[in-house]
């Protein structure tokens, strides 16, 4: 407010707007009727798995026969985006790039499609968003979506633009070897082909089993917004977007600067995970607070003997990991929640 810098014995008053994290009333989140798709393990999924170990001991050799880059290429590339803040790919000065490859850096490739080697150039990129966000967080339920409120509030996708300097260095092909025991005992992993494939199908299983986990959990966290709507605070939304972002890569959390990006630009392109992601960590607060899980000392014991085995690490490195006992009490209130959480989910109708 008004202050007189020549005046003295005058009160400094001043106003601050801040985001409240949200407390909603919560009463329906009982014997729920969730709309999710389980993933099922098959011998496809299996096959991809070999497949991939095969190709990362593929044999690499440079095409001499032709200079312009084209799919199916292994690029050797050099990149370097002309924002170092907007850089969702990073930067480096020597890296291959599989042109025609469904990936994060498929953009890229598909700018390199087409060069020369030796070639320079400088390309404007889209990550383009998928489907329509909704910044707010309001309207967006899909029970409510043909509303005319809902269709006012929600927002076009639009895309995120990037400008990256490229340089085609090489190009290169990729000969990959059939999937026997050398392949098998080159991966470190096991000492023959038989005993590679159980390990992958085992760890497929697990993976498969805790993909449909966290869908039912999100799933189940949505479907208990519906039911009890609240406002989200773009604050927390931002936060989200945030921690996508770490989980990507593209800012790094041991950094202060990750703290201050401003984050305006990725929100249209994050903000639809983000809210729904802002949702499932308020409802699962608030249920926390109504059902007051806990945990037992076996219940800690089988979490973590679970997690040993699944995760294929030693207990004593998971000891270590949680730096248990020490934090026995924070994984008492993770393991009670985690229950509580398996509880709900387990009474509602899939």
């Amino acid at each position: 407010e008004d202050f007189d810098a020549d005046k003295e014995d005058q009160d400094l008053v001043f106003n601050a707007e801040v985001a409240l994290y949200p407390e909603p009333e919560i009463k329906k989140y009982k014997d729920l009727k969730l709309d999710v798709k389980l993933e099922e393990y098959s011998e496809e999924l299996l096959e991809q798995r070999i497949k991939g170990i095969c190709e990362q001991q593929a044999e690499i050799k440079e095409i001499t026969s032709r200079k312009t880059a084209k799919e199916g290429d292994l690029a050797m590339v050099c990149f370097s985006p002309e924002d170092k803040e907007n850089a969702p790919f990073g930067e480096s000065e020597s890296t291959y790039i599989e042109i025609g490859k469904d990936d994060q850096r498929k953009p890229l490739a598909d700018k390199i499609k087409g060069m020369k080697v030796g070639e320079e150039k400088t390309a404007s990129i889209k990550i383009e968003a998928k489907e329509p966000v909704n910044p707010t967080g309001k309207g967006t339920e899909k029970k409510e979506a043909d509303s005319k409120e809902d269709k006012k509030d929600a927002t076009p996708a639009k895309a995120q633009k990037t400008s990256y300097n490229l340089k085609l260095i090489s190009l290169h092909t990729k000969e990959i070897p059939e999937f026997n025991d050398d392949i098998a005992k080159n991966s470190g992993l096991a000492k023959d082909a038989k005993e590679l494939k159980e390990k992958i199908k085992s760890h497929l299983e697990t993976e498969v089993r805790n993909k449909n986990k966290q869908a039912l959990e999100e799933a189940y966290a949505l479907e208990v917004f519906n039911k009890n709507p609240f406002e989200i605070p773009q604050a927390l939304i931002d936060e989200e977007v945030r921690r996508l972002l770490f989980e990507m890569g593209f800012l790094d959390p041991n950094k202060q600067e990750s703290y201050n990006v401003d984050l305006t630009r990725f929100r249209e392109v994050f903000a639809d995970k983000a809210t729904d992601r802002a949702k499932q960590r308020v409802v699962y607060g608030r249920l926390k607070d109504l059902e007051k899980p806990e945990a037992s000392d076996e219940d800690i014991e089988t979490w973590l003997e679970t997690r040993s085995k699944e995760d294929g690490v030693e207990r004593e490195q998971l000891n270590q990991y949680y730096d248990y006992p020490n934090r026995k009490e924070e994984i008492r209130d993770l393991v009670g929640l985690q229950n509580m959480i398996d509880t709900l989910i387990a009474g509602s109708k899939k």
